[in-house]
């Protein structure tokens, strides 16, 4: 904001920051979550490998609590004086 952006770029900006680092995790984590639950359920009795389902759920919920986690710092940096952040007081 000290050089001319607006607020919503901040925002956009940093939700957007956020929105790499959880597709990067989700990226890595999804495949390595269904490899895991099908390797489980060839070990523990009763257990399913159809777990598609929850798997894309908890990853929904998990972009959900980023995007949530990332908006509340980034609407707080837009109401911070731009020359208070450069001094760095």
């Amino acid at each position: 904001m000290a050089i001319g952006a607006g607020p919503a770029t901040v925002v956009l900006q940093i939700l957007k920051q956020a929105g790499v680092l959880v597709a990067v995790g989700l990226a890595i984590g999804g495949p390595l979550s269904v490899f895991l639950v099908r390797y489980t359920s060839a070990i523990v009795k009763g257990g399913s490998a159809h777990a598609a389902g929850t798997i894309s759920l908890v990853a929904v919920f998990l972009l959900c609590i980023a995007a949530g986690a990332a908006f509340l710092p980034a609407v707080r940096a837009t109401r911070m004086d731009p020359v208070k952040a450069l001094k760095h007081e």
